[in-house]
């Protein structure tokens, strides 16, 4: 744990539960960080779950960030699972980030994101077969 942020290595990817108030400061730490480990990790697909943010966004700080995400995760594919109130319901951030060439999208669950990232949940893979 490092801050209000875990990191772990799952199969084919880094599982991100960060619960810190999205801020520029956090932003940028986000952005310097998780590419660099995503790397160093030899995955190119990140999940992170956003879940117990508790704040909201401005359209400006939206645009900025996605901006800053759509710059720094350039061949990772990123799947962000939030709720309200930070998860915006236009998905104005994801629709820049996109826009600008990132590879991310938003959803309301994680079942959904591992389906999108085409990975396995960490704990169908700690069952094993489960048949």
């Amino acid at each position: 744990m490092t801050g209000d942020y875990e990191v772990k290595k799952e199969a084919g990817r880094l599982f991100v539960n960060d619960s810190r108030p999205v801020t520029a400061e956090t932003i940028q730490q986000f952005c310097e960080k998780m590419p660099e480990l995503a790397r160093e990790s030899g995955v190119s697909k990140i999940l992170v779950d956003h879940r117990d943010i508790p704040n909201t966004l401005s359209t400006m700080e939206r645009y900025r960030y996605a901006t800053e995400i759509a710059n720094h995760f350039r061949g990772i594919k990123i799947a962000f699972v939030q709720d309200a109130p930070l998860r915006d319901p236009t998905r104005f951030g994801e629709t820049v980030a996109v826009n600008l060439g990132a590879n991310i999208r938003l959803f309301t669950t994680l079942e959904d994101a591992y389906d999108w990232l085409e990975v396995e949940p960490a704990s169908k893979l700690d069952a094993g077969d489960g048949k």
